[in-house]
Formats: C-alpha cells, structure tokens, sequence
C-alpha cells in the first residue's frame, strides 16, 4: 500500500525542481514531513506537501556543510571547513510560524 508519508523515495528528479541542485548537493536529511538539503554554501528548508518536497526556505552558510542532524523543531549543521578549518556548527530551529531561523553558530 502507498503511504502519504515521505521517505527516501521521494527524493528524486524533479522533485527538488527548483534548479541547480544536481552538483551541489552534499547532505540530504528527513525528519517527519521536512527535508533538509544542504549544498556548496546553502541550506534548504523543505516540507511535504501533496506527495512532493516544496521549498520553504533557503539560507546561506559560509562554507560547504558536511553533515547534517534534526528533530522535529531542531536542526543542526556541521560545517568541517570553515574559520581555517576549525569548523562551525549551525543550529536553525522552526519557530511557532513554522519559519526555520539560525538561532546559534558555534565556532
């Protein structure tokens, strides 16, 4: 039986159909209905909508993310090579708007 809930499957051409994804793309995670995608110096918000991810925000990030952690409410972002390689963390969490915001950068 199908599900109307997102999986891995979901993550296919043209699903993230908003373009220049196809090279950039370093980290995908699913948490419930969110995906969040990280790329060169970008990470995407996205929410499952109508069987497909659409894009609810994208915010910038110094340097290239290399992993990526969430929750429900909660995401967190490691970032190996910035500030000379020591590295950063970025935290966002989802406000009660449902806006995702960077709420802390730990160097």
């Amino acid at each position: 039986s199908s599900s109307s809930r997102p999986s891995m499957t979901h993550i296919r051409t043209p699903l993230f159909g908003h373009g220049g994804y196809s090279s950039e793309l370093t980290n995908v995670a699913i948490h419930g209905d969110t995906a969040v995608v990280t790329s060169v110096a970008d990470v995407h918000f996205f929410s499952f909508v109508n069987g497909r991810f659409d894009l609810v925000t994208k915010v910038g990030i110094e340097d290239h993310a290399r992993s990526i952690a969430m929750n429900d409410n909660t995401v967190v972002i490691g970032s190996p090579h910035e500030n000379n390689y020591v590295g950063a963390v970025y935290i966002y969490e989802k406000d009660e708007n449902g806006v995702w915001k960077e709420t802390m950068k730990i160097v």
